[in-house]
């Protein structure tokens, strides 16, 4: 299934040279030459953190002088290079917030499951209970075992039990500024003042973020992304991460003092609020994995309405609490919820100093599927994305789940109605950049990003939604990167290579590499994706660092940048135009043709069960650089980019992984009419030349093109001449 060729789009060429970006790297020697690069090859975007744990302890509203200076570094960088930065607000529990590191030394060895450690008396001294703890020895935070209290005899009690022995002697900890966020109520409704004064934390960094952009960018030169991934590093989001049993209300912290349970009352008002709120933004939980699991784990099949997570209590005598796991989870959310709210309304309040030109993206929702902008604060710009993507061998990587198999016509391919088993598996490997646009895996990222409305659990996903009152939510990919992991297989799409065949050298996996991030880019955009940040494998693999890093001072030259760089400066320089004006286009594809029948897998010799061509996975994106000329990336869109095609080749020779030009005949329509046929070339950014292309036959407002495709993209460009219309 190919989701992502249910409609066609013609974007502004523009579109595509405003969405390029790039993940900056953090330390501050390598920004100028870092930033010329980018700037010479077309980027206009990047994408930097300033994390919370950079403001002083002792003025939790100002940043620490070090933290300053790194941070302005790197924004004149961007400023002297025209790059407007997207800056990652985070919290990530390896140094969560302001932090003092402490020493603490216990007196006597601790087993596993000890609630208590007894400590020196300087140490004792040192302990602020709550926000006192021990480094690394549960999550890997910093603290991630807290203090709670100390008694006269200097016995510590602590959050959680010890997973493991603790030797007596000296321990590394910190003491923290702030609490972990615990819920944002009482198990009475009233707000938490714990919860509060964590966000006046929280809030005073967003505000200290701004000031410092502000002052070196202006007040509109930048944009904010609340968070960065909940699959690491987020436990700081829930104090049930640090206290053993915390699912909500207020934590004591008094010795020998036991969290209090929730009422029958509040835990039934939490059950209800879970299902009310699955599919608000950011919903997904932490423990969520990217995109497969269903919010509050509802039954009921995919795009199926589950029925109400209350009815069981509302017809039961007996109300039972949440599951801990279950509670927790929704602590988490309800902790998200509020962070994401009074962000966009510190950002948003015009008297917070914010200009209305920062755009908001909610990184929350960067690893699921189901928040849906409908739920979105207003004020809120975008969705955050990170469409990672691994190796994937079937039909061993299939897993039978709740899913219903579907074959190539779109009916069910089981034996029966209730089995999950699929008829038919094709054997291929897959390992490509726009994996989350087709059907392989039951979501997909075309549900946020197509013209047309779907819905998962009672929320609407689509390119056209919008909180009420508001504006529909772009859908941004803050970050992407995917690694040549996997077997390099023969030209037959399933023969393992031996030997020196089946590895890559560095210019091998530099190759692999250019084509993803043209191949990711250019699918996204064309898609519906109003930005994309790629990862820095590119320059870190390809030496770029290590030759700044030895002489930040003198700029290496874009060759250095490697073929990435240069790729995306030869693509994207396709696409200059001074625009459609008021002539945009909306292009039809209404044929395409293959010489030949290569395909990305065989299938069992029925429709049902058909190979997978060419022709079916062809990539035609068109673009308007102006109201006569149409720039038409092309190129298939191969399952596997570890195919080698040319065994016998050298070594040294990095085109053997390319797919050999095969040669399509598409048919465009709602082209301008003109007396004149249009002129056509196509051009490949990575051979840096000209590749076959003709006009085949041209009538009214249609045309046919015969170009020949490879597996990345090249550009096809069509030019009118005089008059059109």
């Amino acid at each position: 299934m190919q989701p992502w060729r249910s409609y066609l789009d013609t974007w502004p060429a523009s579109r595509l040279l405003e969405a390029v970006g790039f993940d900056f790297p953090t330390n501050p020697s390598l920004a100028e030459g870092t930033a010329h690069l980018l700037q010479d090859s077309g980027y206009r975007l990047v994408r930097m953190g300033i994390s919370w744990n950079g403001m002083s302890f002792e003025d939790p509203t100002v940043f620490t002088a070090s933290h300053i200076a790194n941070i302005t570094t790197r924004l004149i960088a961007m400023r002297a290079h025209g790059l407007r930065p997207l800056i990652v607000l985070d919290a990530n529990s390896g140094g969560p917030v302001p932090l003092k590191g402490v020493t603490l030394e216990t007196l006597a060895p601790a087993p596993a499951g000890s609630e208590t450690v007894t400590l020196s008396p300087a140490s004792a001294a040192l302990v602020v209970p709550g926000r006192t703890g021990f480094n690394h020895l549960s999550f890997g935070g910093a603290a991630d075992i807290l203090i709670t209290a100390v008694n006269a005899q200097n016995v510590a009690t602590l959050s959680r039990p010890l997973p493991a022995e603790l030797a007596g002697g000296a321990h590394a900890g910190s003491t923290l500024r702030f609490a972990p966020f615990e819920s944002p109520t009482l198990a009475s409704g009233a707000p938490s003042p714990a919860f509060q004064e964590t966000l006046k934390g929280w809030l005073s960094y967003v505000s200290a973020v701004g000031k410092i952009a502000s002052g070196v960018l202006g007040p509109g030169g930048y944009d904010l992304e609340i968070w960065n991934e909940l699959s690491f590093g987020s436990e700081f989001l829930n104090a049930g991460h640090y206290y053993a049993g915390y699912t909500g209300g207020a934590i004591e912290r008094d010795p020998g003092a036991e969290v209090q349970p929730e009422s029958e009352e509040a835990a039934k008002a939490k059950a209800e609020a879970a299902e009310a709120k699955a599919g608000e933004e950011g919903g997904e939980s932490e423990e969520a994995s990217a995109g497969e699991e269903a919010p509050d784990e509802e039954e009921g099949e995919e795009g199926e309405e589950a029925a109400p997570a209350t009815h069981a209590v509302a017809t039961s005598a007996v109300v039972k609490p949440p599951r801990p796991d279950r509670a927790k989870r929704e602590v988490t959310r309800a902790v998200i919820r509020a962070l994401i709210a009074e962000t966009v309304g510190l950002v948003r309040s015009p008297r917070d100093g914010f200009s209305p030109a920062v755009a908001i993206t909610n990184g929350f929702s960067s690893e699921g599927p189901f928040a849906s902008g409908a739920k979105a604060p207003l004020g809120l710009t975008a969705l955050s994305k990170h469409p990672y993507t691994t190796q994937k061998f079937f039909p061993l990587a299939f897993k039978e789940n709740r899913g219903r198999p579907v074959d190539a016509l779109g009916e069910l391919d089981t034996a029966t109605k209730k089995s999950k088993a699929p008829l038919f598996i094709p054997t291929y490997q897959s390992l490509f950049p726009e994996y989350w646009l087709t059907g392989t895996s039951t979501e997909t990222l075309i549900r946020d990003i197509a013209p047309v409305t779907t819905y998962i659990y009672r929320f609407p996903h689509g390119r056209q939604v919008a909180p009420p009152g508001g504006v529909a939510l772009q859908k941004w990919i803050t970050e992407f990167d995917m690694r040549p992991r996997g077997a390099v297989l023969g030209p037959d799409e399933a023969t393992p290579q031996t030997g020196a065949a089946a590895g890559l050298s560095p210019a091998d996996s530099a190759h692999y590499q250019a084509k993803v991030i043209l191949r990711s880019m250019i699918a996204n955009v064309a898609k519906g994706m109003s930005r994309e940040y790629h990862g820095s494998v590119a320059l870190s693999e390809g030496g770029f660092f290590k030759t700044l890093e030895a002489d930040p001072a003198h700029y290496p030259g874009d060759a250095s940048g490697g073929e990435t760089m240069s790729a995306m400066h030869d693509m994207l320089s396709q696409f200059a135009g001074p625009g459609p004006g008021g002539s945009l286009r909306q292009l039809t594809l209404t044929s395409i043709t293959q010489t030949g029948n290569h395909a990305q897998f065989a299938g069992a010799s029925s429709a049902a069960h058909a190979p997978l061509y060419d022709r079916d996975v062809l990539a035609v994106f068109p673009f308007q650089s102006s109201p006569t000329h149409f720039v038409v990336p092309v190129y298939v869109m191969s399952r596997n980019l570890l195919t080698l095609y040319r065994p016998s080749a050298s070594a040294g020779d990095i085109h053997r992984f390319d797919l050999p030009n095969e040669s399509f005949r598409i048919t465009l329509g709602n082209l301008p009419e003109s007396a004149t046929p249009p002129t056509l070339s196509a051009y490949d950014p990575l051979l840096k030349s000209a590749t076959p292309a003709r006009l085949v036959s041209s009538t009214g407002r249609s045309a046919v093109f015969e170009v020949a495709a490879s597996d990345y993209p090249r550009m096809l460009s069509i030019s009118y001449g005089g008059a059109v219309r």
